[in-house]
């Protein structure tokens, strides 16, 4: 009867044959842990952005603050519209115009829009961060 075969894997470091499931290389001494061992990629941490309303007495604006990698920072800005009453009604022209204009300007600096906000204009959107240094 032959002798059974052992399973042998090739070694990382120096292309040895090494004993399956041995924890040293017995040609160069590498231990099999440190050769698997891939460094994985710094993890990033995502910046969030919403649309919020600046509301003045004469002229409001849309705004998009990020939060995530620092301090919050305003990333996008509409131009001033009038507000009539208290509400802020979707269907006024004006008012569909400036909201657009910050949605396009995140979109095109790289951010996804990933659920509505409690208002009608609050969208919140995303975007990978800078890594997470280690």
């Amino acid at each position: 009867m032959p002798a059974p075969v052992e399973a042998v894997e090739e070694c990382d470091r120096c292309s040895g044959a090494v004993p399956a499931g041995a924890g040293f290389c017995p040609w160069c001494g590498a231990h099999r842990a440190e050769v698997e061992e891939v460094e994985a990629p710094a993890p990033h941490v995502w910046e969030t952005a919403e649309i919020d309303l600046w509301r003045g007495y004469v002229k409001s604006h849309f705004y998009a603050v990020a939060r995530g990698n620092g301090k919050p920072k305003v990333v996008a800005a509409s131009g001033d519209f009038r507000l009539l009453g208290r509400e802020v009604r979707p269907d006024a022209q004006a008012v569909r115009v400036a909201h657009a204009a910050v949605v396009e300007a995140l979109v095109a600096a790289g951010w996804e829009e990933v659920e509505p906000g409690e208002a009608w204009y609050k969208r919140r959107f995303r975007r990978p961060g800078d890594p997470v240094p280690v």
